[in-house]
């Protein structure tokens, strides 16, 4: 039987640490993230971060937006991957990094269509689902 909740967004909900985050991938290098922001912007939510490439080889990396939903009047995930971009860097190399999102993404189904809640939401950005990989701001859709 399927559940609303699966998967990290189950193992969140239940305060459980799981060995390898949703979105958590080994490379030959390493990675740091800066400057996040997020903003809204007619009808999408665009995160940013600037994303360094701190080792000494060149690597891909998956840069992973998460929108989160404490503020909600409903029973909903602590937050959902609502965007992702893969990058390439060279040793040393530095990268501003865009996500959009539509505010659509944000809707949660009641019995009369979709519903875009007016509300603070939390807005993560990182490499992985875990608290310690991920940056954290917010957005306001009004």
């Amino acid at each position: 039987m399927y559940h609303y909740y699966h998967g990290f967004q189950k193992l969140e909900k239940e305060g459980i640490e799981p060995s390898a985050p949703y979105g958590f991938g080994l490379s030959y290098t390493s990675f740091e993230y800066s400057g996040a922001s997020f903003e809204v912007k007619g009808d999408d939510v665009i995160a940013g971060v600037t994303v360094k490439n701190s080792g000494e080889r060149e690597g891909d990396e998956v840069v992973q937006f998460y929108a989160g939903f404490s503020k909600s009047k409903i029973d909903r995930t602590v937050k959902s991957l609502r965007g992702f971009k893969r990058i390439t860097l060279k040793a040393g190399e530095s990268k501003a990094v865009e996500i959009v999102c539509p505010l659509s993404k944000l809707a949660w189904w009641n019995e009369t269509g979709w519903e875009l809640e007016k509300m603070t939401y939390e807005g993560y950005i990182g490499s992985s689902s875990a608290e310690k990989d991920l940056l954290k701001g917010s957005f306001t859709v009004v």
